[in-house]
């Protein structure tokens, strides 16, 4: 059997997902992959929990973005929303790029307002 997704059809990959022992491994791989059991990880970014309600909702483009890193945890739920027809939102990781880098708290703006 082959473990690449690139092989699984998307309906396998939905029937594959609701396998429980399926979905803990994948819990478990993704939970150590993104750092949720380092005690000093304070940037945690979702529970087992979530990522159990996430995995049983996500297609399979979705999946593999997210167990790739192509894709943070918010977006894959708001993307899995907006495909489940739930809801249409963006994350602050979607807008990232658009925001400016004082309101993200990352540094100080290069130039001045008065400087424009």
């Amino acid at each position: 059997m082959h473990s690449n997704l690139e092989f699984f059809s998307f309906e396998a990959f939905k029937r594959l997902m609701k396998n429980e022992w399926v979905q803990n491994k994948i819990a478990q791989d993704l939970l150590q992959r993104y750092g949720c059991f380092d005690k000093g990880n304070k940037n945690k970014q979702f529970s087992r929990a979530e990522i159990d309600m996430a995995l049983s909702l996500a297609d399979k483009d979705l999946y593999t973005k997210f167990r790739d890193k192509e894709i943070t945890f918010d977006q894959l739920m708001s993307k899995t929303a907006k495909k489940k027809g739930y809801a249409n939102y963006k994350v602050l990781d979607d807008i990232r790029g658009e925001l400016n880098e004082k309101i993200l708290g990352e540094q100080e703006l290069k130039y001045s307002m008065l400087d424009l």
